[in-house]
């Protein structure tokens, strides 16, 4: 067993800490929310506190499982996945069945750069961008890695193979930041021209299906998840603002330069130039898969001050709240 990882068995202390933040957090939003936010209040009279308790083994569930490093990148993809497909089943639902399986019962386009358009378009901040930001607040990139309800299906597209290619980061980012700039740009456009709702659908729905198709061929093609680290704004905002949560992720001395780290990273952010300099690439977004990868336990999370074992305890505690959090409550 990989020292760098916790004993694979949950600690008492962190299940109870876990379990009980998890109870607390959904409780909270549960009272304080004007409306009926928690499915199964909307299934059945007090269903939402059987969601609440069901969520919060849940959480202690996936926090033992990512303990694993033998198991985590495998129950990573599978778990962001599952959050992926009940994202879009409650949507499909919310659609074909009842409005109980939408939010507020108001549809808005399910893309992700929708966040920042859509924000730009109104000009306004909404519940999203709140969403958003606090996430990265708490757990720096792991909306890239854990919680995004379109990444899931990128990382499964990209599949477990390697596919030996050096990407061009100059040209990587020219893209990652000029889509961005035109993610904000189109609404703002179609604010001033007073450009007409078909039209603008029209465009809305040629951009999902485009980030569909990047997805399904060229992700798939390449064996990395060129949606995500190419074209996808969101993620552009998280690879610049992840800075604002103290957590790092970084080479210790055990480090050979084997490059064994190097196939598990589906983000480009790992190369033998950024081995040799002991850095990530600005993609990164701390999944952990090179971490348990390494035979070395040369890779280690760190926050300020606190010892590398402390600090994946802490960031497996979180990221296992908040994907719980985004499977109660996330919907369209």
């Amino acid at each position: 067993m990989k020292t760098g990882f916790c004993k694979y068995t949950t600690k008492q202390p962190d299940s109870v800490l876990l379990f009980t933040t998890t109870v607390l957090l959904l409780l909270f939003v549960r009272l304080r929310v004007n409306f009926t936010i928690l499915l199964g209040d909307r299934l059945f009279p007090y269903g939402g506190y059987i969601q609440i308790l069901l969520m919060s083994f849940f959480a202690v569930w996936i926090y033992n499982k990512l303990n694993n490093p033998t198991y985590y990148a495998l129950y990573r993809k599978r778990l962001w996945l599952l959050f992926c497909f009940w994202f879009f089943l409650q949507f499909l639902l919310g659609i074909w069945v009842s409005d109980i399986f939408l939010l507020t019962g108001k549809l808005h386009f399910p893309f992700p750069f929708m966040i920042v358009s859509g924000a730009a378009y109104r000009t306004e901040i909404g519940f999203m961008i709140i969403l958003f930001l606090v996430t990265i607040l708490l757990s720096g990139s792991a909306w890239c890695s854990h919680l995004c309800y379109f990444g899931g299906f990128d990382s499964w597209a990209s599949g477990n193979k390697y596919k030996k290619r050096q990407w061009i980061i100059p040209i990587q980012w020219g893209v990652k930041l000029s889509v961005l700039f035109l993610s904000v740009l189109f609404p703002i456009l179609f604010l001033i021209t007073e450009t007409d709702i078909r039209s603008i659908i029209t465009v809305i729905i040629m951009a999902g299906f485009t980030e569909i198709a990047i997805m399904l061929f060229i992700s798939r093609q390449q064996k990395r998840m060129v949606h995500c680290t190419w074209f996808c704004p969101i993620g552009t905002i998280v690879a610049i603002t992840k800075f604002i949560n103290p957590l790092r992720i970084r080479f210790n001395n055990n480090c050979t330069h084997c490059g064994k780290c190097i196939p598990a990273c589906k983000y480009n952010a790992i190369t033998p130039e950024s081995i040799r300099q002991q850095k990530f690439h600005l993609t990164c977004t701390r999944c952990g898969d090179c971490k348990a990868s390494c035979p070395h336990n040369a890779i280690e999370y760190q926050y300020n001050g606190i010892s590398p074992s402390l600090s994946h305890r802490i960031f497996l505690i979180t990221v296992s709240i908040l994907y719980v959090l985004f499977f109660s409550l996330a919907r369209i």
